[in-house]
C-alpha cells in the first residue's frame, strides 16, 4: 500500500513539475523570435502592417452606422470594427436564440473600455473633441489592422494593463506602430 501511495505522489510531482516548466518556457520564450515586437529601454513597440480602411468605410451608409458621440466618420469606423470583430452564431439548430462570438476578445473589449474612457474625459473637459476624435481614430485603426495578424504579445501587454483604461489607451496610441 505504501508503494502505491509513494508512486502516486511521485507521479503527481512529475506532472506538476512538467506543467510548471511548460508554463515557464511559455512565459519566457523570446518574443522577438515569434512575433513582430522590438524592445527598447523602458518601451515596447508592436509593429503591424497597415491597410487603408477607406474603401470599406465608403460602403457603409450613415443610417446603417448609426450615431456616435464623436461624429459620423467615427460612427462608420466603429460600425466596421463591431462587424469585423463580432458575429452571431445560433445556439442550437432551429432555435431563434443566438450568441455573439468575439474575434480577439482582449482587443475588442479593450477598445470598448477606451471608448468609455474617452467619453468620460470629454464629459469632464479634460480633452477636446478634436483630440478625442484623433485618439479614438488611432485606436480603431490599430484594432482594424491587427485583426488578422499574430497579436499574442500585444494581447499579453493589453492584459497586463487591462484594469486601467488610460494605460490601455497608451498601449494602443504609443506602443503600436502601423506600417
Amino acid at each position: 500500500m505504501k508503494k502505491v501511495i509513494y508512486s502516486y505522489l511521485l507521479m503527481c510531482f512529475v506532472v506538476f513539475s512538467t506543467n510548471a516548466q511548460v508554463q515557464y518556457l511559455a512565459k519566457n520564450t523570446d518574443a522577438n523570435e515569434r512575433t513582430n515586437v522590438s524592445v527598447t529601454p523602458n518601451q515596447v513597440y508592436f509593429s503591424f502592417p497597415s491597410m487603408d480602411q477607406s474603401t470599406y468605410l465608403t460602403q457603409i451608409d450613415n443610417k446603417e452606422a448609426g450615431k456616435h458621440f464623436l461624429g459620423e466618420f467615427v460612427a462608420k469606423k466603429q460600425f466596421l470594427f463591431s462587424n469585423r470583430y463580432s458575429y452571431k452564431e445560433p445556439i442550437a439548430p432551429g432555435s431563434s436564440a443566438t450568441k455573439i462570438i468575439y474575434r480577439k476578445p482582449d482587443i475588442y473589449f479593450s477598445v470598448k473600455k477606451i471608448e468609455k474612457h474617452i467619453k468620460k474625459e470629454l464629459a469632464n473637459n479634460k480633452i477636446s473633441n478634436e483630440e478625442a476624435i484623433k485618439i479614438y481614430n488611432k485606436v480603431l485603426n490599430v484594432a482594424l489592422n491587427v485583426l488578422d495578424e499574430d497579436t499574442q504579445s500585444l494581447e499579453r501587454r493589453i492584459n497586463s494593463v487591462n484594469r486601467n483604461p488610460s494605460e490601455l489607451l497608451k498601449v494602443f496610441v504609443n506602443e503600436v506602430e502601423l506600417n
